[in-house]
């Protein structure tokens, strides 16, 4: 986790200072779906938390991103039959966005990257996994300096070993972007 955590840092400040101008830092507020499962249930458990995450990217050119984030839960939410709660612990991610601008107003995108995801429950039950993150996008310019974003992610899957028990979880967010110039 630190290693991710220093190669997250490093990388979104490297191509933030290598093209300033293009650089950009925002915040994404969103609600994760996020579905428990293992051999032996008979059906999976779901449960809704919120997520917040701070990001920051540059631009390449208009068709390519670089983005990085770090995110945290803001509320739990009760599994479903259950009397556990469980949350977002942290989120901490890395990877490309591929850019198709619709004009000056708006851009529709398709992401992917590596990430890393906790949950905990509160019984203190951790579940965590890194994998890949994949994703899609929706970019409304509010001028030049700032944007709107609209993102629907799948989200690695995370895994508890003790009690054989896997999370699946995909995120909708909104999100503010900023272009410091």
């Amino acid at each position: 986790m630190k290693k991710l955590v220093s190669t997250f840092l490093l990388s979104s400040v490297a191509a933030t200072s290598a093209l300033a101008n293009q650089g950009y830092v925002g915040v994404e507020l969103g609600k994760v779906q996020a579905e428990v499962t293992a051999d032996y249930l008979s059906e999976n458990l779901d449960f809704e938390p919120t997520a917040f995450k701070v990001k920051g990217g540059s631009e390449l050119n208009e068709n390519l991103a670089i983005e990085g984030y770090l995110g945290f839960g803001l509320s739990d939410d009760t599994v479903e039959y259950t009397y556990i709660d469980a949350e977002v612990n942290t989120m901490v991610g890395i990877g490309v966005r591929g850019i198709l601008p619709l004009g000056d107003a708006f851009s529709v995108n398709g992401k992917v990257g590596l990430a890393n995801i906790s949950y905990e429950d509160s019984e203190g039950d951790k579940y965590k996994n890194t994998g890949l993150e994949y994703g899609v996008g929706l970019k409304i310019n509010l001028g030049t300096s700032s944007a709107i974003t609209l993102d629907y992610t799948f989200l690695p899957d995370a895994e508890n070993d003790e009690w054989d028990l896997d999370i699946e979880a995909e995120m909708l967010s909104i999100g503010f972007q900023f272009y410091p110039q």
